[in-house]
């Protein structure tokens, strides 16, 4: 990105900006999926305090969704579909949320059931099914947490080598008061996308890091230079309130990650006369392309292991003198840069989204509430963000990322594609098998890591069983 595309870029989020708290209603669907999604949004962001990681919790709730429908076409019965879902539902929240079991989930299903008119042997019927396919599901997930991350600790704890280019911490090693920031999905089975190694060699090989030095490094570290650094005399109040949408705490508010935009948005974009069937369909590929894209994403940064701009304008390289005193706006998390996660949840959260409605651009709406909990945002109101299409989406998510100064506008640029990429294939190969995601059982697992000698190179972590 070149100056003038850094001036344009700011020009765009201006006028993006301008419909933050625009005046107007907006209807949005309501029926048993969406009513149990906005639960688990709101006891995810109270679980987690706005932090954000990623989770299989989202996939689990729409898959024991479908997977409940799929499997009632079997009765003929199409009365119980809200209760089989309700059910479905019911059982994830509660397995994973066990303390708001009596003060929420309980009374959300009692409430439901209460607006259908179902026989005794119905709702048994429907229960069994629902919690069977949710058990399934649950029983079908094991983190293996503890083995990913000491072998990438390991990893990086013994990279000396400082290269150009290579992820480092900002002293070289892992302070011991560093938050490590890696998403053990790498090692998870995906739900739809093969083996997320060869899925990036197959399909995604042509994506990998700037070559240092090159015309193109040149182009990106002029581009962020200013609108990414702290201080820099230029920065609008919008630029900045762009940069804290993504990646900072909110307090009584229902969005606190970055999985839950794309569920927010079809909630807001769909016609609320939408079916139930077409609703949880939605919902699933929503989330299963989300968590897809995002093992994939994790499979290319810790591979290529790229630095991060506040590793690389303070050290500079043969292009460019050193800027000792660089600092990115907002705090980086420590993990390598390329490509960028964020915008990878964002772009393939929203990708169904644009398919669904056949590549037409269709308005929504993401209601705000509460308030920013971090930095200089503290107490600073969350707007509501009103969108004329899916692009205009996730070109907020690349700018907020770049105005943060945590990504070079080629790690968003190509996190857009790793993100198209994964939910197209999902979207093509939805009904090949059904989606299941079943991972290895982390007590066989052999996870190694290795951190590259020189930008560039492709060093993957790997697990034997």
């Amino acid at each position: 990105m070149t100056r003038s595309d850094g001036a344009r870029a700011t020009i765009a989020i201006t006028c993006m900006v301008l419909l933050f708290g625009a005046p107007g209603a907006f209807a949005e669907v309501d029926n048993v999926a969406f009513q149990w999604t906005n639960l688990l949004n709101q006891l995810w962001c109270t679980a987690a305090n706005g932090a954000i990681f990623t989770s299989s919790i989202q996939p689990q709730l729409h898959l024991a969704q479908w997977h409940a429908l799929v499997a009632l076409k079997s009765t003929g019965d199409c009365t119980l579909e809200e209760a089989a879902v309700a059910y479905a539902s019911h059982k994830i929240l509660s397995h994973f949320f066990a303390w708001a079991q009596d003060g929420a989930i309980s009374p959300l299903l009692d409430s439901q059931l209460r607006t259908m008119s179902l026989s005794t042997k119905q709702k048994r019927l429907s229960k069994r099914l629902g919690e069977a396919v949710a058990t399934n599901i649950i029983q079908k997930r094991s983190p293996g947490n503890e083995f990913t991350l000491g072998a990438v600790k390991d990893a990086v704890s013994a990279n000396t080598n400082l290269a150009l280019g290579v992820f480092r911490y900002f002293n070289g090693t892992p302070p011991a008061n560093q938050i490590f920031v890696f998403n053990n999905i790498a090692l998870e089975k995906p739900f739809v996308i093969p083996d997320p190694i060869q899925f990036v060699k197959d399909h995604l090989s042509n994506l990998k890091p700037m070559t240092i030095p090159s015309k193109e490094w040149d182009e990106n570290w002029k581009g962020l230079r200013d609108i990414g650094r702290a201080g820099w005399p230029g920065r609008t109040s919008d630029m900045n309130l762009t940069a804290y949408l993504y990646g900072c705490a909110k307090i009584n508010h229902t969005i606190c990650s970055r999985e839950q935009v794309a569920t927010a948005s079809a909630q807001s974009a769909l016609p609320n006369t939408t079916s139930l069937y077409d609703s949880v369909t939605l919902l699933a590929k929503i989330s299963v392309s989300l968590y897809d894209a995002v093992i994939a994403h994790i499979a290319i940064k810790y591979g290529y292991w790229f630095w991060r701009p506040i590793h690389a304008y303070p050290a500079g390289d043969p292009q460019h003198a050193p800027i000792p005193d660089w600092k990115p706006y907002r705090g980086t998390p420590p993990e390598p840069e390329y490509p960028s996660g964020t915008v990878t949840a964002v772009a393939s959260g929203a990708r169904p989204l644009y398919n669904f409605f056949g590549h037409k651009d269709v308005p929504f709406t993401i209601k705000g509430g509460g308030v920013f909990n971090c930095e200089a945002f503290v107490g600073v109101p969350v707007p509501d963000r009103h969108y004329g299409s899916v692009d205009d989406l996730v070109a907020e998510a690349k700018l907020a990322r770049l105005y943060a100064g945590a990504h070079w506008q080629k790690s968003v640029d190509d996190a857009v594609i790793v993100a198209n990429t994964v939910a197209d294939y999902v979207e093509k190969h939805w009904t090949d098998t059904a989606p299941s995601g079943v991972l290895p059982d982390p007590a066989y697992l052999d996870v190694f890591a290795r951190v590259p000698k020189k930008s560039g190179e492709y060093s993957p972590v790997r697990f034997d069983i």
